[in-house]
């Protein structure tokens, strides 16, 4: 609940406009996470899912169910998007029509303050492009970080190959 709405103002605030935003939320959260939602939605347009999964990969796999369009990325409630995230990664798949899977970087901030100084010219971006077989093949050697929030993917991809989060409760990534 702490950092929600500034994600949700991030996401809201993209150069990319064309998108659906899908809060899948777990029932059992024990923190004001719904409510801050309901708020939000008044704001923005948001669809909420709520289920009684335990854990965050049942909780992403319930609002992949959601999505309907042509590409996917997953953010956690403590993320934070720079304005041009999601039209750097389209920028990516408009020059190379081939790929199922587009990496990012990123960067941590230890305090939400930091964000009021925070200057996105001074952060180079690179993207590292993978067509399927190369991103399962490195995903399966342990030699890709599998880290959701780092991807943007081609939804039929994600169906064609029945991928999905594990349910664990910790380590689901």
């Amino acid at each position: 609940e702490k950092y929600l709405e500034k994600l949700i103002e991030s996401i809201f605030a993209q150069t990319h406009k064309n998108i659906e935003v899908i809060a899948a939320y777990e029932s059992a959260s024990t923190d004001n996470t719904l409510e801050v939602l309901h708020d939000l939605a008044k704001k923005y347009p948001l669809i909420i899912s709520i289920g009684s999964e335990r854990c965050p990969g049942g909780t992403r796999n319930r609002g992949f169910e959601y999505a309907t369009g042509e590409f996917v990325v997953f953010v956690d409630a403590d993320d934070y998007l720079l304005p041009d995230y999601l039209s750097s990664f389209l920028h990516v798949f408009r020059e190379h029509p081939e790929l199922d899977v587009v990496c990012c970087s990123y960067q941590s901030i230890k305090n939400i303050s930091d964000l009021v100084d925070y200057d996105n010219n001074t952060v180079e971006t690179p993207y590292i492009i993978y067509n399927q077989e190369t991103w399962i093949k490195r995903l399966l050697a342990g030699k890709e970080h599998v880290m959701p929030w780092l991807y943007m993917i081609r939804r039929v991809f994600v169906t064609e190959i029945n991928l999905n989060f594990s349910t664990l409760y910790y380590g689901e990534d």
